[in-house]
């Protein structure tokens, strides 16, 4: 469901969907690597707000890659799957 992953700068990126979900009550997973820093995180980003950690929109999905110095990171490989409802 998603048509391309936009990369939006280092540890950023942006899966717009090829068909919208039905609303913003969806969930995600995401698993970085392979990283030097086991402390890798994927974390919800709005592109809007550079500092949220919690806003979905329906027709896209932002993320961050951050290391354990909470700084954004780019790692090898990331993958992403969403569960919800398409409109």
């Amino acid at each position: 469901n998603m048509s391309s992953a936009i990369d939006n700068g280092t540890g950023r990126f942006r899966f717009p969907f090829t068909n919208n979900m039905a609303n913003a009550n969806y969930v995600h997973v995401g698993n970085p690597g392979p990283a030097t820093d086991l402390y890798t995180q994927v974390a919800l980003r709005d592109d809007y707000q550079q500092n949220s950690l919690d806003s979905r929109i329906t027709s896209s999905f932002a993320i961050r890659i951050r290391n354990n110095s909470n700084a954004d990171d780019d790692v090898e490989d990331v993958g992403v799957g969403f569960l919800g409802d398409l409109a």
